[in-house]
C-alpha cells in the first residue's frame, strides 16, 4: 500500500518543503536524501527536565524517533526499535525516541507496559519538532549520520530490526564502530 503512494508521498515532501529525496531500498516508507542534510536546530528534554540537543549525540549514527502514546503505529514500531538499540548500540547506533505527548507524567508506564527498558525517553510536550521539520504525522523517523547529517526518513511505522533495515544502517556507522 505505501509503494503505491511513494509518488505522492515524494510530491507531498516537495511541497511541505522537505529536501529532495529518493527511495533507492527496497525498505517500504525509506526516503533516502541525495545528499546529507543539516536538520533544523530541535530542543527536547529528559525526564528530568535537563535539555538536550542533537548535536549532543554526534559522533553517533542517531534514529531520531518521533511518536506519541495515543499513535497505534507507533506503539506498533516501539518493540523494534528497543531491539534495534540492542543489536547495534554496541557499534556506535543511538536510538533517541521523542515523545510528542502533553502529559508526560504517563510515560514511565507507557514503556514499562511495553518492556522498553533500553531507550531514553526524552519528551517535546509542546510538539515543537513537528513543526519545524515538517513532519507530517506520527511516527516520523530520521536517521542521522555521525556529522549530524540526515541522511534518510521515514513517515510512518517500520521493522526497525529487520534484516533490511540493519543492513542499510551499517553503512552509516561511525568509522571504527
Amino acid at each position: 500500500m505505501i509503494r503505491k503512494f511513494a509518488p505522492l508521498m515524494l510530491v507531498l515532501l516537495a511541497l511541505l518543503g522537505t529536501v529532495s529525496a529518493r527511495a533507492e531500498t527496497n525498505i517500504a516508507g525509506l526516503l533516502v536524501d541525495e545528499t546529507p542534510q543539516r536538520l533544523p536546530l530541535i530542543v527536547f528534554y529528559d525526564q528530568d527536565g535537563k535539555q538536550y540537543q542533537l548535536r549532543d549525540f554526534r559522533g553517533k549514527l542517531l534514529v531520531v524517533n518521533l511518536w506519541a502514546s495515543w499513535c497505534v503505529p507507533c506503539i506498533t514500531e516501539m518493540p523494534s526499535l528497543s531491539r534495534l538499540q540492542r543489536q547495534m548500540g554496541a557499534q556506535g547506533l543511538q536510538v533517541i525516541t521523542i515523545s510528542q505527548d502533553r502529559d508526560e507524567r504517563i510515560l514511565p508506564g507507557f514503556f514499562q507496559r511495553l518492556r522498553i527498558d533500553n531507550l531514553p525517553l526524552y519528551i517535546d510536550t509542546l510538539n515543537r519538532i513537528p513543526k519545524t521539520w515538517n513532519v507530517p504525522g506520527l511516527p516520523a523517523s530520521y536517521i542521522v549520520n555521525a556529522q549530524g547529517q540526515a541522511v534518510a526518513r521515514i513517515f510512518g511505522s517500520t521493522q526497525w530490526d529487520s534484516p533490511e533495515m540493519i543492513q542499510f544502517l551499517r553503512q552509516y556507522l561511525p568509522p571504527g564502530s
